[in-house]
């Protein structure tokens, strides 16, 4: 019942649902309700997965660069770095 993809039926249906005007009109709606639900599930599942794909693109860029900041600045052993999947994705625009 706590599974993302469950869930996310649930929400997407429930907001197909709330769009509706009134019971007839939710009635007429089921199959666009239930293709929202379904897809809001998918979005939920799919998601989490991506990101960490992206994240894990990320790992050799940051572990490099903190060392080359570690070179350079001898007190930087707590040294966050924080990047954007957008790094990864190599648009110009990025």
């Amino acid at each position: 019942m706590g599974e993302p993809l469950f869930l996310g039926i649930v929400v997407g249906c429930g907001i197909g649902m709330l769009a509706c005007k009134n019971g007839q009109e939710m009635v007429d709606n089921i199959p666009a309700i239930l293709g929202l639900g379904i897809k809001m599930g998918a979005v939920m599942e799919l998601i989490p997965r991506i990101t960490s794909l992206f994240i894990e693109g990320l790992r050799p860029i940051s572990d490099a660069t903190r060392e080359l900041i570690s070179r350079k600045f001898k007190n930087s052993a707590n040294l966050n770095i924080g990047m954007s999947p957008a790094l990864v994705i190599g648009h110009p625009t990025t």
